[in-house]
């Protein structure tokens, strides 16, 4: 009697903890539409910079732009974005020479003058809802220089005669920290630095991703934006040595990923473009993050989940083998600011981390946990905290993990990353479904029924003809409806 009654409270207790576990979030607000970048609607940003719309479109990119050049070639870069059926970043901006190239000296203006000349340059697109985002040149504008900052901020109010108030964004260097960024932020809606490891000096010292993503949420919350968009910008711009060759598909996953699951909210790779310096690796690396991006905004839809999954805690997470921290030595970095400083002064500046970044987050009926290895050892990290006999899939590759201890050992390889989708036993999360016309929609996949594929949405049950998907989706109908 008494072991009956245990087995059955012990029963009683799991289903409890995996009905708590398992409480959905609240869904995405309904007021964003689908078919809007993120801000102003669902869409996730997945952005390279002077690339070709149609591979974009192909390749995992949600957005065409920014592409450098004047006003003729912005409109023909917005005409290819729309026949390739993406949004486009339309670029403004002077020739200021702010920095007194060749001998010369910069250009004066008066903010209204400046003004009045961007209101121009953007009318054409003003009113052409496939502008998504206005980027404003010359990048890098220093925050010390008052001249710099009139016209960052003559730029904004040139902008905000948008009547659909797009976001504004402008580049802005590597080494410049969350007081640098709040200073420059206060005039423009996006927060985008580089991130670039490799070429910044710390190629071997990867948490600096870490950091650089702390240092723009850091600078939002300073300028009370709690919902702003801060974007994590890995690079592709230099061949790394032959022997580093094998880790570019490893730096692409490990800095996008690390990036999100550190607060950013959107992915820009700089450059797209063929140049000189990475024509050796250009392949290699272009492959890699659109791998990334279509895990983000394909059939997986995990952009979703970083825009609009719940953070939760319910799961525990101790480090059992590797080192326990890193320390980054900020005052190695490349850069024109970071130079400005001390040799002296720039050796104190260290700061100490923890030997991995994660994030465990709520969407849909299922939870997610997001993990990066941010050190060049390998990790061991044990995962306790989730229902015992929930279905755990690793979300890069759909392999199976074993629930049934309550206990998940997780090894990471040097700036290895990893992903986590943990479900209740025999449901499936809702997937993105992509038509042959391009449209998209995020719905529960039932089963296959002949030609059709059956899928559900918001509890509705209806059938798509499997011929009308794109060959991604047909891929996924049919994985999931035929098992290994």
């Amino acid at each position: 009697m008494h072991a009956s009654f245990f087995m059955a409270f012990f029963a009683s207790a799991s289903l409890l903890h995996a009905q708590a576990f398992f409480v959905p979030p609240a869904p995405p607000p309904e007021a964003l539409p689908a078919d809007k970048v993120f801000p102003s609607g669902r869409v996730f940003p997945f952005i390279g910079f002077s690339g070709n719309a149609k591979w974009q479109r192909e390749n995992g990119y949600t957005v065409h732009g920014p592409v450098y050049g004047d006003e003729a070639r912005q409109m023909e870069a917005l005409a290819e974005a729309k026949a390739a059926g993406l949004p486009f970043i339309f670029k403004v901006g002077l020739e200021m020479n702010f920095l007194g190239k060749n001998g010369s000296q910069p250009v004066q203006m008066k903010p209204d003058a400046v003004r009045e000349a961007i209101s121009k340059q953007a009318a054409a697109a003003m009113t052409d809802p496939a502008v998504c985002w206005w980027y404003v040149t010359p990048e890098e504008l220093r925050y010390w220089i008052p001249s710099e900052m009139d016209y960052l901020e003559a730029a904004k109010k040139a902008l905000s005669a948008d009547p659909q108030q797009r976001p504004m964004w402008m580049y802005e260097p590597n080494d410049r920290d969350a007081n640098a960024l709040a200073l420059t932020g206060k005039h423009q809606d996006i927060v985008g630095k580089g991130f670039y490891a490799n070429l910044a000096g710390f190629k071997d010292d990867r948490v600096w991703i870490r950091w650089s993503a702390e240092q723009e949420t850091a600078a939002l919350k300073k300028l009370g934006r709690k919902n702003g968009l801060a974007l994590v910008m890995p690079e592709l711009i230099v061949d790394p040595e032959p022997a580093d060759e094998p880790l570019i598909p490893i730096w692409a996953r490990h800095d996008v990923y690390a990036g999100l699951i550190n607060g950013c909210k959107g992915v820009v790779v700089y450059s797209l473009f063929k140049r000189p310096e990475v024509a050796k690796t250009h392949e290699a690396w272009m492959t890699a993050y659109s791998t990334v991006a279509k895990e983000l905004t394909g059939s997986k839809a995990l952009g979703q989940v970083f825009l609009f999954g719940e953070p939760r805690k319910s799961l525990v997470l101790t480090q059992t083998a590797g080192p326990p921290a890193v320390e980054l030595l900020l005052g190695k970095a490349r850069g024109l600011e970071a130079a400005d400083i001390s040799a002296k002064d720039r050796r104190k500046l260290t700061e100490k981390f923890p030997a991995f970044s994660s994030a465990e987050l709520a969407y849909g009926t299922s939870r997610y946990l997001f993990l990066t290895n941010d050190t060049a050892s390998t990790l061991v990290i044990e995962v306790k905290g989730f229902p015992k006999g929930c279905e755990i899939t690793s979300v890069f590759d759909e392999s199976s993990q074993d629930s049934s201890t309550g206990i998940l050992m997780l090894k990471l390889d040097k700036w290895g990353a990893a992903g986590l989708r943990f479900s209740a036993p025999g449901t499936i999360p809702a997937q993105r479904w992509k038509s042959t016309d391009g449209r998209e929609i995020e719905a529960q996949f039932v089963r296959l029924d002949g030609e059709d594929v059956l899928l559900t949405r918001a509890g509705k049950p209806f059938k798509v003809p499997l011929a009308k998907l794109a060959a991604e989706s047909q891929e996924l109908a049919r994985r999931l409806g035929n098992p290994r």
